[in-house]
């Protein structure tokens, strides 16, 4: 789950996490609106995000072929 916050506000931000950690246990990343509104930007926030999710669900970052 992907939720976007309209701020960044600890307690809301707290509410959401613990929600989705200990109520309904769910990979979750929290993104503030502000984060996500710059066109420029968008695509390496996006990136960066499927790199969070992917290894909060078991994925691997990176890999090193040792020869």
């Amino acid at each position: 789950v992907v939720v976007i916050l309209p701020t960044n506000r600890k307690d809301k931000y707290d509410c959401v996490k613990k929600y989705l950690c200990v109520d309904c246990p769910t990979p979750s990343q929290c993104v503030v609106s502000r984060t996500i509104s710059k066109p420029q930007a968008l695509m390496t926030v996006a990136t960066k995000i499927a790199l969070q999710m992917n290894c909060k669900m078991g994925g691997e970052l990176w890999s090193v072929e040792i020869p």
